[in-house]
């Protein structure tokens, strides 16, 4: 059975600008059935910004909202586990005790990452057949509950490369929560930047193959 979108819920989508996972403007977009995306003029504020500062051995990146409260701080560390910090909701203006990211986004179920949602229970991150991030609860996988589309598992052309593309993340649901929405976006940037720190390992192997293969060649 194929994965069916949330077509008559409310949707939010959020872009990056540029495209980033380190340093960027999320900006958000509201979308219907009927009207389609609701375009916000170049003007507008982002919803959330993202920025990172890099050290010996580590770079913490943090999340702000348009207030300039601090949402999220992801360290990843070079000799330790990577950690993250998450906004306590219920408890005031503060973040809650740091984690081990695979404390907080496990791949025991076989998938790219599986989060754990105070609205929809045990969620995961996977791929659907044209290669997009798709997060669905584990109890009902047909169920879409997040898509994020232009990502680094996209095909690589001369005309086409996944970075030159803005990330697009759409949100469906019904109770749509700001801790549900920092989730979604929190655990999608650290699984596409490691996705994409792992292409450009894999792009530069291929490359210094093929040109040990031309020495070699003559």
């Amino acid at each position: 059975m194929a994965h069916q979108a949330n077509e008559n819920i409310p949707t939010v989508c959020f872009t990056f600008e540029p495209n980033s996972l380190l340093n960027a403007s999320v900006y958000r977009h509201a979308q219907n059935a009927t009207a389609g995306f609701l375009k916000l003029s170049n003007s507008h504020s982002p919803a959330y910004t993202i920025s990172s500062t890099t050290s010996i051995a580590s770079t913490r990146t943090v999340f702000k909202d348009a207030y300039n409260r601090v949402l999220a701080q992801i360290d990843r560390k070079d000799l330790a586990k990577d950690t993250i910090a998450l906004h306590d909701f219920q408890g005031g203006d503060k973040l809650l005790k740091a984690k081990k990211i695979n404390e907080w986004l496990s791949d025991e179920s076989g998938c790219i990452g599986c989060i754990e949602s105070m609205i929809y229970g045990e969620l995961i991150w996977r791929f659907d057949e044209n290669f997009n991030m798709i997060l669905c609860a584990q109890n009902d996988p047909h169920r879409i509950l997040a898509r994020a589309e232009q990502l680094s598992h996209l095909p690589i052309s001369e005309s086409f490369t996944p970075l030159k593309a803005t990330p697009m993340v759409s949100v469906y649901s019904l109770t749509a929560s700001p801790e549900f929405e920092l989730q979604v976006l929190t655990s999608f940037t650290y699984l596409e930047h490691k996705m994409r720190l792992e292409r450009k390992s894999t792009m530069l192997s291929i490359a210094v193959s093929q040109y040990d293969a031309r020495v070699r060649m003559g």
